[in-house]
């Protein structure tokens, strides 16, 4: 075991289910053949699993994840974290987990790339709202440079749902829950596990379509949720991460942004 090694376990663990590409991004340099050089020795020493849902096959898919087995949750340096061993039941779970994790990576690049800024993960963070279900986001993120902190609530859109209407997984369902949960300062519950108090919060959407970015913001800006709402394409999370990165869309018509402002 090697120190690497360690910091490899205690990702799976932290991320849940990683592929070789992301530990390559995340402990090799993008360096795919040795992450995966270095994963078959983890399996093969029984630290960590690797499977291949039988429907990825069939649905085309080639990639491989890794979970950690029951002998490599020992090794992580966290234990009170709860971590699964076992592949997760459904693909089109692993698929969504995948692109949350493929941000969260690119956010750990650019965090570490950047003059200061750092991010936390926040778990159990829900936004509450008076007389109406929580919002659990994707990921909860508390981005921070020095004393200054901003709250994201991170979604990711896969294109499969509508934008409109009454579906009850249409976007503006959920966008206008974020209203109401803006609206009611829902993000002062929070402030205990953020250490200090909060105002607002940002609502950040990947999505996998290009065409959707520009459709997204005109919807929020009709819902009265501009600048809540930030935008930006699966695309972004495959490159290095840069925190100042002008790839994000706030307002119909105006040139993109970085999260950096």
């Amino acid at each position: 075991m090697t120190e690497r090694d360690h910091h490899i376990l205690d990702d799976i663990a932290r991320y849940h289910y990683l592929t070789a590409a992301q530990v390559a991004r995340l402990h090799f340099g993008r360096q795919h053949k040795l992450a995966q050089r270095r994963l078959r020795i983890l399996t093969q020493a029984g630290l960590v699993r690797r499977f291949h849902p039988p429907e990825a096959t069939r649905a085309g898919f080639r990639t491989w994840w890794y979970c950690l087995t029951r002998a490599g949750a020992r090794h992580v340096s966290e234990p009170r974290v709860i971590v699964p061993t076992r592949p997760p039941a459904t693909l089109g779970f692993l698929a969504h987990h995948t692109q949350t994790v493929d941000f969260l990576v690119w956010l750990r690049e650019a965090c570490n790339a950047s003059d200061g800024f750092s991010h936390r993960l926040l778990t159990d963070a829900a936004l509450a709202i008076p007389g109406r279900r929580r919002i659990i986001p994707d990921a909860t993120i508390l981005l921070a440079k020095g004393e200054r902190q901003a709250l994201c609530c991170l979604e990711l859109d896969r294109a499969t749902e509508p934008l409109r209407g009454t579906h009850q997984n249409a976007l503006t369902r959920k966008l206008t829950a974020y209203r109401a949960a803006y609206d009611a300062r829902a993000e002062h519950a929070l402030a205990e596990q953020c250490g200090a108090p909060l105002t607002g919060f940002r609502v950040l959407i990947v999505t996998s379509d290009d065409t959707r970015p520009a459709r997204i913001v005109a919807l929020a800006e009709q819902l009265d949720l501009a600048p809540l709402v930030w935008v930006t394409t699966s695309a972004l999370t495959q490159e290095p991460g840069k925190l100042d990165a002008r790839a994000w869309r706030v307002r119909p018509g105006e040139d993109q942004h970085a999260l950096t402002e």
